[in-house]
């Protein structure tokens, strides 16, 4: 699976940097701690990025946000399929879609999806100290110079209750628009898929 492999490599990779395993070749050998040069806090520099989970009580309006970092964005696949009865069927499938599919589209829709928690999954919110409706997302922070992405193409057919992998196509534009609260950037940040921003 290519999403793990590239996880394995980064986390090894991080890992001979930060036990100094490239001390045996000077040429990489970092001038200082602090150095920008300093292998153990390559991987970071290029990849790092972070972002929050914000949950918000319908109770009492109190946000609970909680902030993570990231190497890479695991953006899920929506399978859009149209029946012959010309019907859109939004569940995942092993064959093809015939609506395109793009990155940007991809990862709008991951970025503004809010999850509602009600009934049995309602959130007990740590200000009013009662179980709520409550809904959750996520929002960019931080956005890093080279910014990973992987296509999240295993998806739940709730039709046949199996987990299916989507052969769907996936556009990759040139420019991706990616969205940061203001009080971070103040713009928005567009990112080249060449891996400049």
């Amino acid at each position: 699976d290519p999403n793990e492999f590239a996880r394995l490599l980064f986390d090894r990779m991080q890992d001979l940097f930060s036990k100094g395993k490239h001390q045996s070749y000077p040429q990489l050998q970092p001038k200082s701690i602090n150095s920008e040069h300093n292998l153990s806090g390559l991987l970071p520099r290029v990849f790092g990025g972070s972002y929050e989970y914000v949950t918000k009580c319908h109770g009492c309006g109190f946000e609970s946000v909680r902030r993570d970092t990231f190497h890479e964005l695991t953006i899920p696949l929506t399978t859009t399929e149209t029946k012959d009865d010309g019907n859109k069927n939004t569940n995942s499938s092993s064959f093809p879609s015939t609506v395109p599919t793009t990155i940007q589209t991809a990862l709008d829709k991951f970025l503004t999806t809010v999850e509602t928690m009600s009934g049995p999954n309602q959130y007990l919110c740590s200000s009013c100290h009662s179980r709520n409706d409550a809904s959750r997302s996520l929002r960019l922070v931080n956005i890093p110079p080279v910014l990973n992405l992987q296509l999240g193409r295993y998806i739940f057919d709730m039709e046949l209750f199996l987990r299916r992998k989507s052969l769907d196509r996936v556009g990759l534009e040139r420019v991706i628009t990616l969205c940061v609260p203001s009080d971070n950037s103040g713009n928005n940040n567009e990112t080249s898929s060449d891996g400049s921003t």
